[in-house]
């Protein structure tokens, strides 16, 4: 796996964000889903995802601009039917964190500041859709130029009243214009009454998307699209929205207006609201449909084994992509090849029969120890006993064996690192940077070391547990449920004997709103996923359920990447009481725990 060069080749990994992405490399590195197959309809969906789950690159992905690029054959004649058109919409902080500062505005006042950026938003957006229409449904530069040329007038007249604009570029330096003076009149009224802020961009005062509207229909004036053509509107990241905007934007769901529909991502239990600005609210599946991204896919419904190819198969799918335009690109290069398989997880990695007794003789309960004994010799023994046990009792053993800091390697092969990215492409593409920046190459991207890896994977964990008391609002109490949570399923794995079924989830079992608000917002960060696949994959529970702790952090609490049977939240609370800890946690305390 060396390669010539004497300087160290480009790292295809060093990206992990979509929203940093460009239309040149994301089409070339985009995984396509049956959620994102899902998306392309003329159907309104509302996209649920925790941090890193890939929101940003599907919404992105939906637009024209990007689709276009894309080299698969579904998404060519989507492009050559015209039958669906993108128009990815950012929720860029840079305005929608000034929406929260106006607090001089009333709600009606508020309600308008924010119908009016969001449509200067999707019109500005809508521009790198029209420029990827024209190019893609023009024939030669000539007409490409005249259709341009025709649109560019037209909606400039509609958009601004003007006479003068003649091109794309033209419209999107006059659109940042008036959106500047706009705001700069906002400011002046504030101090001086004669000032009219209404004065400037009227049309973008218009009923919310009706600017939009207006350049769609004259977009198909001159350029041929067909009767039941969907005008997707895709707008990202709409958790940094107020419950009042999502009233506004669930409004026009329930709406087919000239042919619009909306896909709106935002974090599980970040939409704020059925409610629409009449007496009738949202109807879940009339009037949109939910897709949760977290377990659509990659939990698999077939059983254990057919869910954990469905990962293996999604972070395959994510690595190849990266490094096919690489150096390492046709190389044969796989995961497996890099990070070899786990001793812990592969179910080629065996420990004989003589071994597994000792260790379970060692730690397992009594009931177990039993029915090993009964079944040793026979091929039971491997399939009742060895399989179920075998990574926990090495998992103990590990860490009664290993003290300090000496290097252990229970945490490495490609089993281990697909198990903890648990199907969250940011999460598999950060270790993967942490695995090649590791190398010493020059020339190449040689196998990892287990030791490197169980290292790299530790250090991933532990950052990710501590940088969740950063977190703004619930933080810190975040923290201490996690840690209360993970320190508890430690003491079962590695202080109590062990049984075939071990406890690795946990049930909310508590009338306890400010504590089901922390775990709904560790779900939302990618902490804590509810196991849906055991009841409705696009269901998110709320105040009940059954949940575990993200794989990921399975190395810093020295846990196996398995959901096991589950025990009551109540249960684990009194384990923390126990010890001296009340409801009302510390992460300070936490950590002496």
């Amino acid at each position: 796996m060396e390669f010539s060069g004497s300087l160290k080749a480009s790292n295809p990994f060093e990206n992990d964000n979509a929203r940093n992405s460009t239309v040149e490399d994301l089409p070339k590195q985009f995984v396509w889903t049956k959620a994102f197959s899902r998306l392309i309809s003329a159907k309104n969906h509302i996209v649920l995802g925790a941090r890193g789950s890939g929101k940003t690159a599907i919404i992105k992905m939906l637009s024209h601009e990007y689709l276009s690029k894309l080299n698969n054959k579904e998404a060519v004649e989507i492009i050559r039917s015209r039958k669906f058109v993108g128009i990815y919409v950012p929720m860029r902080l840079s305005w929608v964190g000034g929406l929260k500062n106006k607090v001089w505005l009333s709600e009606a006042e508020h309600e308008r500041h924010f119908q009016w950026r969001l449509n200067i938003s999707c019109c500005s957006s809508y521009l790198a859709t029209l420029r990827s229409c024209i190019d893609c449904y023009s024939e030669n530069a000539g007409q490409r130029a005249l259709t341009e040329r025709n649109i560019a007038e037209r909606v400039g007249k509609s958009w601004f009243g003007k006479d003068n604009i003649y091109s794309i570029r033209e419209l999107r330096e006059t659109l940042a214009d008036i959106e500047y003076e706009k705001l700069l009149n906002e400011q002046r009224a504030r101090v001086d009454s004669n000032v009219t802020p209404e004065s400037v961009g009227a049309a973008f005062e218009l009923g919310l998307f009706e600017p939009l509207k207006r350049a769609i229909d004259v977009t198909k004036r001159f350029i041929d699209f067909p009767a039941d053509v969907a005008w997707a509107v895709c707008l990202d990241e709409a958790e940094y929205l107020s419950k009042l905007h999502h009233i506004i934007l669930n409004s026009h769901l329930r709406t087919f207006a000239d042919g619009l529909v909306f896909k709106i991502t935002t974090m599980p239990y970040k939409h704020y609201s059925l409610d629409t600005n009449t007496s009738v609210p949202l109807n879940r599946k009339d009037d949109f449909t939910y897709i949760y991204l977290d377990n659509i896919d990659v939990a698999a419904r077939g059983g254990k084994n057919s869910e954990f190819e469905s990962l293996k198969k999604f972070c395959e799918d994510i690595f190849e992509k990266r490094i096919k335009d690489s150096v390492w690109g046709g190389s044969g290069i796989s995961l497996e090849s890099l990070l070899s398989s786990s001793y812990l997880l592969s179910n080629e990695e065996k420990v004989d029969q003589d071994g597994m007794i000792k260790l379970i003789d060692k730690y397992a309960n009594d009931r177990t120890k039993r029915r090993a004994h009964d079944l040793l010799g026979t091929k039971k023994f491997d399939d009742e006993i060895g399989r179920k046990l075998k990574g926990a009792l090495l998992l103990r053993d590990f860490g009664a064996t290993h003290k300090g800091n000496s290097r252990i390697t229970a945490y490495s092969g490609y089993e281990m690192v697909i198990r903890c990215s648990d199907g969250n492409p940011r999460r598999l593409i950060s270790l993967l940077n942490a695995f090649y920046n590791a190398s010493s190459e020059t020339s190449g991207f040689k196998p990892i070391s287990n030791a490197t890896q169980d290292k790299i994977l530790r250090l991933y964990s532990f950052d990710e547990y501590r940088r969740m008391v950063f977190e703004p609002n619930q933080g810190e109490k975040i923290y201490d449920i996690i840690s209360l949570v993970g320190k508890y399923f430690k003491h079962l794995l590695h202080y109590q004997k062990l049984g075939t079924d071990m406890t690795l989830s946990f049930r909310f079992n508590l009338n306890d709103e400010a504590l089901w608000g922390v775990v709904a917002d560790a779900i939302g960060l990618g902490l804590v996923r509810p196991m849906v696949e055991r009841s409705d994959y696009e269901t998110l529970p709320v105040m009940n359920g059954v949940f575990r702790l993200s794989y990921i952090l399975s190395p810093h609490f020295d846990l196996l990447p398995r959901r096991g049977k589950d025990v009551a939240l109540s249960t684990i609370l009194a384990f923390g009481v126990d010890r001296g800890l009340d409801r009302g946690l510390t992460f300070q305390q936490m950590d002496l725990l």
